[in-house]
């Protein structure tokens, strides 16, 4: 697994768990998650780094352009 890959997939689980939450009830909960997850995105998008891309770097492979 690359880094791309692995970050899609924490962003993909963050976004159930926080669903899981709402549907619970657990509204205050899933309210703040989403806006971490929306203050992350828009940093990302703003500046071209990535706090997460950074610290899994060190763990995982970069996806490399040449297998898409």
């Amino acid at each position: 697994m690359c880094v791309e890959k692995i970050q899609m997939l924490l962003l993909a689980m963050a976004l159930g768990i926080i669903m899981g939450l709402a549907s619970a009830g657990n509204v205050p909960m899933a309210f703040f998650g989403q806006f971490i997850l929306m203050i992350i995105l828009i940093v990302k998008a703003l500046t071209g780094k990535c706090f997460s891309k950074t610290v899994l770097s060190s763990a995982f492979p970069l996806c490399n352009k040449e297998d898409k």
